[in-house]
This record gives C-alpha cells, sequence and structure tokens, in this order.
C-alpha cells in the first residue's frame, strides 16, 4: 500500500494553516541548502516556489 502524501495540491488551496506550514518547511529547505553552500540548488527551488506560490495564488483567486 502506497503512503499517501502529506501535502496534496487540493490541500495547499483549500487549507490556508497548511499551505503556510508547507511554505515554511520548503523555506528551511532552501535556507539549509544555502547555508551549505548549494546556491544554485537554493536558487532554483526559490523560482519553483515562486511560480507555485503563484499558482496557488492565482487558483485561490479564481
Amino acid at each position: 500500500m502506497q503512503k499517501q502524501p502529506k501535502y496534496t495540491f487540493d490541500i495547499l488551496i483549500r487549507s490556508e494553516t497548511k499551505r503556510k506550514t508547507f511554505f515554511k518547511q520548503l523555506n528551511r529547505i532552501i535556507s539549509g541548502l544555502r547555508d551549505e553552500g548549494f546556491y544554485d540548488a537554493a536558487s532554483s527551488m526559490i523560482d519553483q516556489r515562486d511560480k507555485l506560490q503563484a499558482k496557488i495564488n492565482r487558483l485561490i483567486a479564481a
């Protein structure tokens, strides 16, 4: 049996608390990458995070 993902796209759209928690965790990962010297990976993740936030905001506004 496959484990259900903790965060699905639907949950991120419907639940503000889960959305905030998800992005807090993502920001921790990004800052950890930056602290360890993985600047390119951190930069790429920041771009992806921003795209995801924009997409979620568009769907919420619709």
